[in-house]
């Protein structure tokens, strides 16, 4: 079975990566190389892309409405919860998956403080037009692009528009370190509140424990194994195609967590070899799109003129959503379902058609640098033929 995702690591990157972790400290090296990627003085590393965002929002100290797409991940509400902001949510573009410039312009109240820009599922959002909004009002712009490492916006990385920018490296995204995130940020005296609130947060996962978890995530999404595995996952966890998220509104213990050694590392091995990832997952977005364009149940994002995606997955939007993913299965196809619910649910708010649309329409065909072009076009004849 063709696996829904793939880290982009392979087993060689593990052992070295391993090997070299246990030498000098990468951190300051990957410190480096996403200074000069982005074009920022200040990085600093995470255990997760969400602590990043948390540790922004108290090192800003101007709790009120942090702005944010109501179509997003869980856990990005709960990091502007914990920090002691409150999540301000507006309905996304159905076509885009991203907030629409006069939809955020008409939220903004005396008590909004911060803008989260996300490029959902590494498809650049309208941050130009976010950016000038910012200079009117006097508010924090921060792009979310933990989906996005690498997508371009106008010919320039996003990532570098906004005053700050949260990245990832989890297994999921477009460059995989097993876990981790990045804090960039441009202002001095914000970095240097951040530097302050991070030298009191010391503790890292052990690096023979991650090389462990990322071996394993490799091990079981290779094709031979992944069938097996995912049966097993099906019986625990049931195939819901859509359901409401209970968030969690305390801070977990252990959410405080820097970078580790491993990450880092593995992250900078795939970081040298970013730009061949991101080729591949254009050529296999563009071979979904040329075959699924005129799809008449299927429908497939659509991209501003000036953006090049980064694709964590191609998402599509089918109204009969379980069948699709269904036929799918039967033709050893795995797609993902995120996300399956939508956050203004977990808040007990109404309204946001848009978001909840997608809640209950969207699925994502894999896209990951190990997937052969072979496979994309067997997955889109696939696709072609469902009815």
């Amino acid at each position: 079975m063709i696996p829904r995702y793939s880290p982009s690591y392979n087993f060689k990157d593990l052992i070295i990566s391993l090997g070299q972790a246990a030498g000098n400290s990468p951190l300051s090296i990957l410190q480096w190389k996403l200074s000069k990627m982005y074009g920022v003085k200040h990085v600093f590393l995470f255990n997760k892309a969400r602590t990043a965002l948390y540790v922004l929002l108290k090192a800003y100290n101007r709790p009120g409405d942090v702005i944010l797409p109501a179509y997003n991940c869980i856990v990005v509400p709960e990091a502007i919860l914990y920090a002691g902001y409150l999540p301000k949510f507006v309905d996304i573009e159905l076509n885009s998956f991203n907030m629409r410039i006069d939809v955020v312009r008409n939220s903004i109240t005396p008590t909004t403080t911060v803008i989260l820009a996300t490029h959902q599922f590494g498809i650049p959002c309208d941050i130009e037009e976010m950016v000038e909004l910012r200079q009117e009002k006097e508010i924090l712009l921060i792009e979310d692009t933990a989906a996005a490492l690498g997508a371009t916006y106008n010919n320039r990385l996003v990532g570098t528009f906004g005053d700050a920018t949260i990245l990832s490296f989890d297994s999921r995204k477009v460059l995989s370190g097993g876990t981790g995130g990045a804090l960039l940020v441009k202002d001095d005296f914000l970095a240097n509140k951040v530097h302050n609130f991070v030298r009191n947060i010391h503790s890292t996962d052990p690096s023979l424990f991650l090389f462990g978890k990322c071996l394993a995530q490799k091990i079981l999404t290779t094709p031979n194994l992944y069938k097996f595995v995912y049966s097993i996952y099906k019986l625990l966890y049931g195939e819901d195609m859509f359901k409401i998220i209970k968030p969690q509104k305390d801070m977990p213990a252990h959410f405080l967590r820097l970078c580790s050694k491993f990450a880092a590392v593995l992250t900078l091995n795939e970081l040298a070899k970013i730009r061949l990832n991101l080729k591949t997952r254009r050529i296999i977005a563009q071979i979904y799109s040329n075959n699924l364009a005129d799809h008449l149940q299927i429908k497939i994002p659509k991209i501003l003129s000036k953006s090049s995606p980064s694709w964590t997955m191609f998402p599509i939007r089918v109204e009969r959503k379980h069948d699709f993913y269904k036929w799918m299965q039967s033709k050893g196809v795995d797609v993902s379902w995120n996300f399956r619910y939508v956050c203004t649910d977990s808040f007990l708010q109404e309204e946001f058609p848009n978001a909840k649309k997608a809640a209950h329409t969207v699925l994502g065909l894999p896209v990951y640098p190990n997937l052969s072009t072979e496979s994309a076009h067997y997955i889109s004849q696939i696709a072609q033929s469902f009815k």
